[in-house]
């Protein structure tokens, strides 16, 4: 978005919250282009901000409450979950809504440019609904952001510049891309890609749930939601269908395919696939040949 007509404003490095909010100013002991940090509640509407110019770009996140963002004298109403990205160029200040408003919010303050933006950017601003995931990654971004100024050491700064990097990667992502996944959606193709992978593995939950960082009950929460079954429903679906494909190669024996598929003895991989197909592997060679991609649980 584009700023508007400009008119003269005051410019300032940043608009410092008074002392009894959380922030973080940077002083000339730490050297690198983090600017300020806010944090917490804000009173918009006992404490507002007045629109100005400033030297730094302007990262603000509302956790909680409806916030007003004044782009010259023009007002936005800016509700939970949606994030602004204002160039210094651009005229803002905040209000609230009324007198009792009452924000959450997480901001950062940073003196270079998005690495995904040009210099044309500085007098723009930008307004994103973020998702969940997105709001969750930014919040522990900030906390680390807090973390490395408390440290101000050696590293603070390379830190930093890193962490800058991953939050404007949340901000181009949602920005710049049409996003087509969400996090579960991610990790359950992530899942079903290493199931795929590993249909010989011994213990195949518990190894995927070490390769997921994740929890057995979360992993199960995860298939529940995305194919209506269970992570070892899903594996056994993947396992028995390359089975059946490797059986109606000719050339391939029963033995072979069952210690491909992490049997030890073929009456154990027999027994089991006649359990789950209900066909014996001897007649499943008799079958129509299947495609050679593999189907994927839920589908």
């Amino acid at each position: 978005m584009s700023a508007p007509n400009k008119k003269t404003y005051p410019r300032k490095a940043a608009h410092v919250p008074p002392e009894e909010r959380p922030r973080w100013v940077n002083s000339s002991d730490l050297d690198g282009s983090l600017v300020l940090l806010a944090w917490g509640d804000r009173f918009l509407g006992k404490e507002p901000i007045p629109v100005y110019l400033h030297d730094s770009w302007s990262y603000t996140v509302i956790l909680k409450g409806l916030s007003v963002l004044k782009i010259g004298e023009a007002e936005h109403p800016i509700r939970p979950g949606e994030a602004v990205l204002v160039g210094p160029d651009c005229p803002m200040g905040w209000i609230g809504k009324s007198t009792k408003a009452r924000s959450t919010i997480l901001g950062w303050s940073w003196r270079r440019t998005p690495f995904f933006l040009g210099p044309e950017s500085q007098s723009s601003w930008y307004r994103v609904r973020m998702p969940r995931e997105s709001v969750s990654r930014l919040q522990d971004l900030h906390r680390r952001c807090r973390q490395e100024v408390e440290l101000s050491d050696c590293a603070t700064s390379p830190a930093l510049d890193a962490l800058r990097t991953l939050i404007d990667t949340e901000f181009c992502r949602c920005l710049k891309t049409k996003r087509t996944q969400t996090d579960d959606s991610l990790r359950f193709q992530l899942a079903t890609r290493w199931m795929a992978q590993h249909l010989d593995a011994d213990k195949p939950i518990q190894k995927l749930c070490e390769y997921l960082q994740v929890s057995p009950a979360t992993l199960k929460l995860l298939f529940h939601r995305k194919s209506k079954g269970s992570p070892f429903n899903g594996f056994q679906k993947l396992k028995f269908a390359q089975a059946k494909r490797l059986l109606q190669e000719r050339d391939t024996s029963i033995k072979s395919v069952a210690l491909t598929l992490g049997y030890q003895h073929p009456n154990h991989f027999s027994r089991a696939f006649a359990a789950y197909t209900g066909t014996p592997p001897k007649q499943a060679r008799a079958q129509p040949k299947m495609a050679n991609k593999p189907e994927l649980p839920g589908k």
